[in-house]
């Protein structure tokens, strides 16, 4: 039996430093769904205490934008031990709120016994700061474009049709929700046409 607990305390420690050595920030939570456990970076990122953060204080750190999506998806998904991933805010130790995944996944012991959760999250400020900043070049694309007297239109990487000017309805003579998800803008073409494409 002491053989047995020495092995188990020292497989602790071994999780402890792995949990402890990445850039993951990872949680854990019982069958009662309150978090029993932060890593290291967690803690860094947030710049709280195990002490704050157990239970449901992580969640004070949430972004009160996604309060309520956060905690509905890991409610619901905990009912059902089902896998989930979701993208909130959460308050980093600067004060600021950054984007983070977190992915939580069902944990069972070696009797297949349900425990709780594991989770583990990245922060993806930076990819959301890219996202945002293209979502914003593409308004200001189309908005150009829509006094350009050029006939324009986006096409998506299946070749459908997304966004056209009023310059393309003008000249082709359809409305957008006519053009809009259109194969191909080669379908639009007068037949006659078709051969010099």
């Amino acid at each position: 039996r002491k053989q047995a607990e020495v092995e188990l305390r020292e497989k602790e420690v071994q999780y402890r430093t792995l949990a402890n050595s990445g850039m993951a920030l990872i949680w854990t939570a019982g069958t009662d769904k309150l978090c029993n456990y932060f890593n290291e970076p967690w803690l860094k990122f947030t710049g709280r205490t195990l002490e704050q953060e157990i239970g449901n204080g992580w969640a004070e750190g949430v972004h009160p934008d996604d309060f309520d999506n956060c905690l509905k998806t890991y409610l619901t998904a905990f009912d059902k031990h089902e896998k989930f991933e979701m993208e909130y805010r959460l308050r980093h130790i600067s004060g600021e709120y950054k984007w983070i995944n977190d992915i939580g996944t069902p944990n069972y012991n070696s009797n297949g016994e349900f425990i709780g959760y594991i989770g583990h999250c990245f922060d993806i400020t930076e990819r959301k700061l890219v996202e945002e900043s293209l979502r914003e070049s593409e308004e200001q694309y189309k908005a150009v474009s829509e006094y350009s007297n050029n006939a324009i239109c986006i096409v998506n990487e299946q070749a459908k049709i997304e966004w056209i000017n009023s310059q393309m309805m003008n000249i082709s003579g359809y409305t957008a929700e006519q053009i809009l998800g259109v194969d191909s803008f080669v379908a639009l073409l007068a037949p006659e046409s078709i051969e010099f494409v």
